[in-house]
C-alpha cells in the first residue's frame, strides 16, 4: 500500500481501489476532483479501479464534480464508507450526480466485497 498525503486528502492506495480520507473543513470541488483524478491516472496506468472515501470528518463536496466521470474508463466506481447517518444523507444526495456506478456502505469489508464485484464485471466484460 502506497500513501500520499495532499493538503486536502490522505490517500491509501491498493492494488484495485484507493481510499480517501478528505480533511475536516475542505470543499471538494473541481479542482481538487482534477487533481485526485490526474494522481489515480498516474498510479494505476491505465488499470480499472475504485475510488473509496472514508467519510469520517466535517467537509462538503460540490455535487457537480460527479458529473464528468464517465470521461475517466478506468474508474469503475464509487464508494462512501460513512458510519454517521447524515453523511450517508449527503451521499445518497450526491448519489444523483455520478456518472459511474456510486454506493454507499456501512462497513469497509461490504465496500472492498464490491469492489471486487466490479473488477469482476470488468473482466467478463472484456471476454
Amino acid at each position: 500500500m502506497d500513501v500520499v498525503d495532499l493538503d486536502f486528502t490522505t490517500l491509501h492506495f491498493y492494488d484495485k481501489y484507493l481510499i480517501s480520507h478528505i480533511k475536516d473543513d475542505v470543499v471538494l470541488d473541481e479542482a481538487k476532483t482534477q487533481n485526485l483524478i490526474n494522481l489515480c491516472q498516474e498510479y494505476y496506468k491505465g488499470s480499472p479501479y475504485v475510488y473509496l472515501s472514508k467519510r469520517k470528518g466535517s467537509y462538503n463536496v460540490v455535487p457537480m464534480v460527479y458529473l464528468n466521470l464517465w470521461e475517466n474508463p478506468e474508474l469503475l466506481g464509487i464508494g462512501i464508507i460513512c458510519e454517521e447517518i447524515i453523511k450517508c444523507k449527503m451521499a445518497e444526495f450526491e448519489k444523483n450526480f455520478s456518472s459511474v456506478p456510486f454506493q454507499i456502505f456501512y462497513t469497509m469489508e461490504s465496500a472492498v466485497h464490491w469492489v471486487e464485484s466490479l473488477h469482476e464485471k470488468k473482466i467478463k466484460a472484456g471476454l
